[in-house]
């Protein structure tokens, strides 16, 4: 039976090493990097200046069936506060074609503001899908968006007049 220093001195080394580990250990987290003496800074998305909305930290993919397709789209970018109408090629004094790329005039091509949606980009409308900003108009000003169809008695019923927001990828 050891007696009780005996006890008392073994005890005390035992709290003595494990203190020794628990100083060791944060001694080695603080110059590893991790600790608060080198503070990384993570990039803030939210603030960058090439998304004109809200930047998400990181990519996420809307996933949506339209028109009986399943549509994917990749975005990292919600702009807010955009209207909605539709238009086909159909209309008097319209040549059916659309106007920074010469194709025709349906579902998934879009007339934009090129000062606020950049020609020839992608952007996702929840509900409709993708669109490509192919095309402008004279009514097409700021953030109003035309979504374009094949025949616009066939888009108005869906669309009529409405706000909603974008999803764009920005790098």
């Amino acid at each position: 039976m050891l007696k009780s220093r005996t006890k008392e001195k073994i005890a005390t080394a035992a709290i003595h090493s494990l203190l020794l580990i628990i100083i060791g250990g944060a001694i080695g987290y603080v110059f590893s990097g991790y600790g608060p003496l080198e503070i990384k800074k993570q990039p803030v998305l939210g603030t960058a200046t090439n998304c004109p909305g809200t930047k998400l930290n990181y990519p996420r993919t809307v996933r949506d069936t339209i028109r009986g397709k399943i549509v994917s789209f990749r975005y990292n970018c919600i702009r807010s506060g955009f209207q909605f109408t539709s238009y086909d090629g159909n209309c008097k004094g319209c040549s059916g074609r659309t106007h920074f790329t010469n194709e025709p005039v349906t579902w998934g091509i879009c007339a934009v503001d090129p000062d606020v949606i950049k020609p020839h980009s992608y952007f996702y409308v929840p509900g409709y899908g993708k669109c490509k900003a192919a095309d402008t108009g004279g009514a097409v000003k700021g953030k109003k968006v035309d979504l374009g169809f094949e025949d616009v008695r066939h888009g108005w019923w869906i669309w009529g007049r409405r706000y909603t927001d974008i999803y764009t990828f920005v790098k």
